[in-house]
């Protein structure tokens, strides 16, 4: 009895657990509050939105800091061309990096063109803190502006409903196996 009772409350447990629920915020935004980060990436599908809606520095330096379980996240970043190339008007990003919470960085590429494209899909990441960071010039005198979208896929783990179903399914069996050994009659037979 004892061990079933250790069990429930296991399974309890494994059913009440919940997501943790993750804040993501603006770690530094040189233009003051035009950052703005909408994003929970510890949910299993997320998808979430960044940017800075005026960009009024000649040189910036921008990070978002957001939280993501084990799995694929996507990114995408692009610029609001409202000028001539090297104008006021036109943001040059210097780099774009994502800091993961141990060791190394992954520098986004450039899709070149007038207005510039970032774009990282489905990398492989664990779970932890990560830092995404912009920097760059331009916007001097005029307000330009640059958002992204971000995705996250959790890697596909049980929920904690599945695991309590497969213990319950596991103790039944182990159950009806023991009972059945303790019903058993045994015969003998003989041979003349």
């Amino acid at each position: 009895m004892k061990k079933l009772l250790m069990v429930g409350a296991a399974i309890a447990t494994l059913t009440a657990a919940q997501n943790a629920s993750a804040a993501s915020t603006v770690a530094r935004c040189d233009s003051g509050n035009a950052c703005t980060i909408a994003f929970d990436g510890t949910a299993s599908m997320a998808a979430g939105t960044f940017g800075n809606a005026s960009v009024t520095n000649p040189s910036f330096v921008d990070r978002y800091t957001f939280d993501l379980g084990t799995g694929l996240f996507s990114l995408t970043l692009t610029t609001l061309f409202t000028g001539n190339v090297g104008s006021a008007g036109d943001i040059d990003f210097s780099l774009v990096r994502l800091n993961p919470p141990v060791g190394g960085n992954v520098i986004v590429p450039v899709i070149a063109g007038t207005d510039e494209i970032y774009r990282l899909q489905n990398l492989a990441v664990t779970a932890g803190q990560y830092v995404l960071r912009l920097e760059g010039t331009g916007a001097s005198n005029v307000n330009a502006s640059y958002s992204g979208t971000l995705n996250f896929s959790a890697a596909a783990v049980p929920e904690p409903a599945t695991w309590a179903m497969m213990i319950l399914g596991m103790g039944a069996i182990g159950f009806a196996m023991r009972r059945s050994r303790k019903s058993k009659v045994s015969t003998t037979v003989r041979f003349a």
